[in-house]
């Protein structure tokens, strides 16, 4: 069981890497923006799970350390979809009908916002969000995402 975490927790920080390379390289958004493997890598980080159940973003395991490098990674994730986003209706225009980003983020804003309801209905959630840096960054990009989506028709229906 170890091992696997092991080698879980390695993938975890590779992808951590590698998501804080392509924020700070910003001349690289046009070629990720039009990227259909880069949007699938992005969306799919935020449904890994160590509980089984992708249907919420945020974790919560047996295994705290573990859920704080998951959710880290999902903040990274959500970060480099919110510039990508951000860069597609800023600078993209017509085209962003087939972004592939937003393609897949039209399959996935229910999981978004199911975590932003579950997470805000909490009875103790302002004490998590204090004491839970990755929860509250998670909560953060989540809220930020889904503002910009929400002014897009292609969005209207899913709010």
């Amino acid at each position: 069981m170890f091992n696997s975490l092991e080698v879980l927790l390695a993938w975890v920080r590779m992808h951590e890497r590698q998501l804080e390379q392509t924020v700070q390289k910003k001349y690289l958004m046009q070629s990720f923006a039009h990227s259909e493997v880069f949007a699938s890598s992005l969306v799919s980080l935020l449904k890994l799970s160590s509980n089984g159940d992708p249907a919420l973003i945020a974790q919560g395991s047996p295994i705290p350390k573990l859920d704080d490098q998951l959710n880290g990674v999902k903040v990274k994730a959500l970060d480099c979809i919110v510039l990508l986003t951000k860069y597609v209706y800023d600078e993209i225009g017509d085209e962003k009908k087939e972004c592939p980003l937003l393609l897949g983020l039209v399959v996935n804003v229910n999981i978004l916002m199911s975590t932003a309801i579950s997470l805000a209905s909490l009875p103790n959630f302002e004490s998590i969000t204090k004491d839970n840096e990755p929860i509250a960054s998670l909560m953060t990009s989540i809220l930020s995402l889904l503002a910009i989506l929400s002014q897009d028709s292609a969005f209207y229906e899913a709010f």
